[in-house]
């Protein structure tokens, strides 16, 4: 409305046109701008009959503010996914210009108060204004942006790992795609020894675990993405072997345990294949007992099992025939030349069976050796011989000794005659005397209880025979002889005698006539002796007449006879000697 004052406006006129919209009436301007307009001058007339009076007015006519607004105002993003437009919701006059404050981050656009594209930056929740601007001001609204990383796509190829104690493990490592994981997370707990760091296993397992799910997260601002790793430790196998891997035994006879050599794991369960001969015994891979039963070289395969596998290794087992124990009690034994001979057989200390039995040297003529026995008839003599028995078998030789002596039959020996009564340097027809021997020994050597024999009798040591003529007077002496041969000695038994020589004996004059107790010339009367016999002794029958003596160491007869003695007397004398 215009400020008047003075005369009474009779007219009012406005130029240019006010814009469509506002009304000119009575200098009155009123209405509803429809259109903008920048600033412009119009000159108002108050017209009265005195005269015109002009005012200038400068009108603007703005486009009028609104009301703006977003929905969602919070929005969240994740990097490098592509956000849907987000648009404003607006009331009010045409907007001239859009701004927003700060800048978007980069991947983002903002075009007439749209908001869109695929944010290439992570940001935290950032306020943005948007302001709607025209020429009556500016609208504003706030939004609230957060871009988060992108949640990743995790995952792990094994995603079952089996590993071994003790065995470092190849690093196992995740398979990511998409957002850059700010924080890795595992549940539960990795057992000891292994580690993990940034999605990745690794380490030396130092304890078994059975099969263990873990759940990995890889966590972004986007989100947390998860994978699961299924774990076994297994024990590691063991490194096995045996030695010695070749083993002899002797049944019956306990064998030093066998132990074998583990490296690595521990062995959870031992097993051996085929069978354990009777007797033996197998127990946490240990080879032990006493066996019972002969058994040929035979293979046997020991598995040592852990959770990691198994090892496996071979014993190869002989089982052998204990050696005989064994040996011939006598064990010097005589036999005797073609009579059968006593069964000679070994005396067993153990229960061992010889496979095959040897002699040596080979055994004479006649004799039998068959399983240790001797058996047979001697067919030959033999003196003392060492003979070596080998009993044989799987397990070995053994060996005794037995010392054989075949010796010859013992004959029968005599003399005959077994009494010599010989003549001193006389020869006799009995000598030489030889033994008679029967039966089939043959007389190695003779020998003679007494060597004094009379001079001149001689005895033949390699024949018996008494041979010779005596040279001197021997009383009856009984001789032992022994022949000898390998079978003994047997004994023959002769007397021998040497008498003296019986001499001649004669009396010159053998007719004595006496004269009574007168000398007589032919007394003394001695013996005419002729040969080489001594008189022991002299003997006269019968008895000489008184006053006669007979010499008894003589023989002589002397002495004066004193009786008569009408009719001749016929005298023996006896002059005595070994002889007769």
């Amino acid at each position: 409305s215009p400020s008047v004052s003075g005369g009474s406006v009779s007219s009012w006129s406005i130029s240019p046109d006010l814009p469509a919209g506002l009304n000119f009436s009575d200098g009155v301007i009123s209405g509803t701008p429809t259109v903008n307009m920048t600033l412009s001058t119009f000159t108002v007339w108050a017209n009265t009959s005195g005269g015109a009076t002009s005012h200038t007015l400068n009108i603007t006519i703005l486009e009028p503010s609104g009301n703006l607004s977003y929905s969602p105002q919070n929005l969240t993003l994740t990097r490098g996914l592509a956000m849907a437009n987000l648009h404003p919701t607006y009331s009010g006059g045409v907007v001239e210009n859009w701004s927003i404050h700060p800048a978007l981050p980069t991947g983002l656009n903002f075009s007439n108060g749209v908001l869109s594209g695929t944010p290439s930056v992570n940001m935290t929740t950032t306020m943005f204004t948007v302001y709607a601007n025209n020429s009556g001001g500016s609208a504003a609204a706030t939004i609230n942006i957060t871009i988060l990383e992108p949640a990743v796509d995790l995952s792990y190829n094994p995603a079952n790992l089996t590993l071994m104690r003790g065995t470092t493990m190849a690093p196992l490592l995740p398979s990511v795609s998409g957002g850059n994981v700010s924080e890795w997370g595992i549940e539960p707990a990795l057992p000891s020894g292994l580690n993990f760091a940034d999605g990745v296993f690794s380490g030396t397992p130092a304890v078994n675990m059975t099969r263990t799910q873990f759940t990995v997260y890889a966590n972004t601002s986007g989100g947390s993405a998860m994978a699961w790793v299924n774990i076994t430790i297994l024990e590691p196998a063991v490194d096995l072997s045996y030695n010695p891997y070749n083993v002899t035994l002797t049944r019956n006879v306990s064998m030093t345990p066998l132990s074998p050599t583990v490296a690595g794991g521990d062995v959870e369960v031992w097993t051996i294949e085929p069978g354990l001969p009777l007797g033996l015994n197998f127990s946490n891979g240990v080879i032990s007992g006493t066996p019972e039963v002969n058994m040929t070289t035979t293979m046997f395969t020991v598995w040592a099992n852990t959770s990691g596998g198994s090892a496996s290794t071979t014993v190869n087992i002989t089982v052998l025939e204990p050696t005989v124990e064994f040996l011939y009690a006598p064990n010097s034994v005589v036999m005797t030349r073609g009579e059968t001979a006593n069964t000679v057989a070994p005396v067993f200390g153990n229960d061992a069976s010889a496979e095959a039995w040897d002699i040596s040297p080979a055994l004479p003529a006649g004799l039998n050796f068959s399983n240790g026995v001797i058996t047979g008839t001697p067919e030959v003599n033999m003196t003392a011989t060492v003979y070596t028995v080998y009993a044989n078998n799987s397990g070995g030789s053994s060996s005794a000794y037995i010392n054989i002596t075949v010796v010859d039959q013992v004959p029968t020996v005599v003399y005959s005659p077994d009494v010599l009564d010989l003549t001193n340097n006389t020869a006799s027809p009995n000598l030489p005397l030889a033994p008679t021997v029967t039966g089939q020994g043959t007389i190695i050597s003779w020998e003679l209880n007494n060597t004094s024999l009379p001079s001149g009798i001689l005895f033949g040591s390699d024949n018996g025979t008494f041979y010779g003529t005596p040279t001197e007077l021997w009383t009856t002496t009984a001789y032992k002889v022994w022949a000898n041969n390998t079978g003994g000695t047997v004994e023959a038994y002769l007397n021998i005698t040497v008498v003296d020589e019986v001499p001649t004996l004669t009396y010159l004059p053998d007719n004595l006539t006496l004269t009574k107790d007168q000398p007589s010339t032919d007394l003394p009367l001695a013996p005419t002796l002729t040969g080489s016999g001594a008189i022991t002794s002299w003997e006269i029958s019968p008895d000489l007449p008184n006053g006669l003596n007979f010499g008894a160491s003589n023989g002589t007869i002397w002495g004066i006879a004193t009786v008569l003695q009408t009719s001749p007397v016929t005298y023996t004398v006896w002059a005595n000697n070994s002889g007769g």
